[in-house]
């Protein structure tokens, strides 16, 4: 980049000296050591400008966004659902998946909550004939209000009729039992929220 500004700034300099010269061969008294200097003044400005603006321009790629802009909910997500939790939840959810690529389900609350919150549910993926299909949990990377991450992949055939799978979701009761009244209380004060969609 500096090449190209410094080639073009002698190209200036030089196009100015045959003027300067086309000048002074047309009329002599012309001439004058400050009408050059003024010339070298103003090209020097002129050089200083293109500098600036290409350093701003460089400046304008390196432009990030605020943290909270980063953080996804899961509402944020083109397939969106939410429920209201009580001790005997259950919902089956059938996600649409007519082509074959990685799909993912996030499940999140209403407000904060630890990672551990999904040792609470239990979680099944189903496709064509009741196939159990796999999948991976991982937890986000920081605490927030999504709580789990649920990454799959689809081939052709895994899906009811090539066009989605049963997604199952329910709480876990012998979980809920080990639960103190404040942590149950809590938890009935949330509302469980689903996001959806493909990844690649």
């Amino acid at each position: 980049m500096y090449e190209f500004l410094y080639l073009k700034f002698r190209y200036i300099d030089f196009i100015m000296k045959i003027k300067d010269a086309q000048r002074l061969k047309i009329n002599q008294k012309d001439y004058s050591p400050m009408k050059l200097f003024s010339k070298r003044i103003r090209l020097l400005l002129w050089m200083l400008f293109l500098f600036f603006l290409s350093i701003n321009k460089t400046w304008s790629h390196d432009i990030r966004l605020p943290d909270y802009f980063k953080e996804e909910e899961t509402s944020s997500y083109p397939f969106y659902l939410n429920f209201k939790l009580n001790q005997d939840f259950s919902a089956g959810i059938r996600l649409p998946t007519k082509t074959a690529g990685k799909y993912q389900v996030v499940l999140g609350t209403n407000t904060n909550v630890s990672s551990n919150f999904i040792s609470l549910f239990k979680i099944s993926l189903n496709g064509e004939s009741h196939k159990e299909l796999p999948f991976q949990i991982s937890k986000p990377s920081k605490q927030g209000r999504i709580f789990s991450i649920i990454n799959f992949s689809i081939q052709e055939g895994d899906a009811y009729r090539n066009d989605y799978v049963d997604f199952r979701v329910s709480v876990i009761a012998d979980k809920m039992k080990s639960l103190r009244s404040k942590q149950i209380t809590h938890f009935h004060g949330n509302f469980l929220e689903l996001g959806f969609r493909k990844i690649d």
